[in-house]
């Protein structure tokens, strides 16, 4: 049963929340398994561009020149645009299709208190179709918010003429800060669509602005209260993983001379010393970034699970 929605139970859904254990290890588990598998096909997928960079990095460790590298890495990219775009184009399908699947074991474990599974189903397709319309209401807001600066700023212009710059600069914050705020306000609003859509078995998009009704404030909060959190984790790791790679480099360049030898530099940052680090961070982060997505989700879930019109039900599909 969930807890009653509030400020403090939403920010820290995540700890709280009843249902099956073990389900946490086995998510992450299963995130970085699958984060590792899609960097190996992105390598496939996207080998002409990550060819061209490794020839740029050895035409650095060769001294070359900097118009030499951009020129080179220009025409390697010209001459594989086709196949550099197809790849891109392929691993957004394959990333979407990842997304949903985990977007939705985590909140069936918020919403309908299972334990872990992973596949492709009705709930995968529901995800995707719930992604592909926050898609569209992004690129929505982003022209709206072009046109609303364009609309209320353009009409100011005039006051440059008579020395009114700062009168207009002061004006641009304010109406950005304006429509910052909408669209914050927006997207809070329609949040708990994904849980609404694994709770009611159905996609759920706008419905959501009704769950969360009088409960923008202490929903808003509990974002900025947990994002500041995770982001300090984030900062933690990338501070241990910097001390490590750094001083595994200071420790094997000799400045004695007065400037590091590149040849030496390069050598070092192949080294196992380097690389060791470099991939235990990145695996961190892999688990790390899964657990974010687990934290954030477990905001919107409190508010499906405790939407007044539903008498709080996280079986709600059973009940209307």
């Amino acid at each position: 049963m969930a807890r009653p929605f509030s400020f403090d139970n939403a920010a820290f859904h995540f700890s709280r929340t009843d249902g099956p254990p073990g389900f946490l290890p086995r998510y992450l588990a299963a995130y970085a398994i699958g984060v590792l598998v899609l960097a190996v096909v992105s390598f496939f997928a996207l080998q002409p561009l990550f060819t061209a960079y490794a020839e740029m990095f050895a035409m650095m460790a060769q001294g070359a020149s900097e118009r030499q590298i951009e020129n080179a890495l220009s025409d390697a990219l010209i001459v594989n645009f086709a196949r550099i775009s197809l790849g891109y184009l392929l691993m957004m399908v394959i990333y979407a299709g990842f997304w949903s699947m985990m977007e939705s074991a985590v909140l069936r474990r918020y919403v309908r208190e299972e334990g872990f599974r992973i596949g492709w189903g009705a709930d995968e397709w529901r995800m995707l179709a719930v992604g592909l319309i926050w898609m569209v209401t992004f690129i929505g807001a982003y022209i709206a918010f072009i046109l609303g600066m364009v609309v209320l700023i353009a009409p100011l212009g005039g006051f440059l003429s008579d020395g009114g710059g700062a009168i207009i600069g002061i004006w641009m914050f304010i109406v950005t800060l304006t429509l910052l705020f909408v669209w914050l306000y927006v997207a809070v609003k329609l949040s708990p669509a994904g849980a609404m859509t694994i709770r009611d078995q159905k996609v759920t998009f706008f419905g959501a602005w009704g769950a969360s009704k009088g409960r923008f404030w202490p929903l808003f909060g509990a974002f900025v209260v947990l994002g500041l959190i995770l982001y300090v984790g984030v900062i933690i790791l990338y501070l241990i993983g910097g001390f490590a790679v750094f001083g595994s480099l200071m420790s094997g360049i000799d400045v004695s001379s007065g400037e590091a030898d590149p040849e030496q530099v390069m050598a070092l940052i192949m080294s196992p010393g380097t690389l060791i680090p470099v991939a235990l961070l990145y695996f961190a982060m892999l688990l790390y970034q899964g657990f974010w997505q687990y934290a954030w989700a477990g905001v919107p879930s409190l508010v499906a699970t405790t939407d007044p019109r539903t008498g709080g039900m996280h079986d709600a599909a059973n009940t209307f």
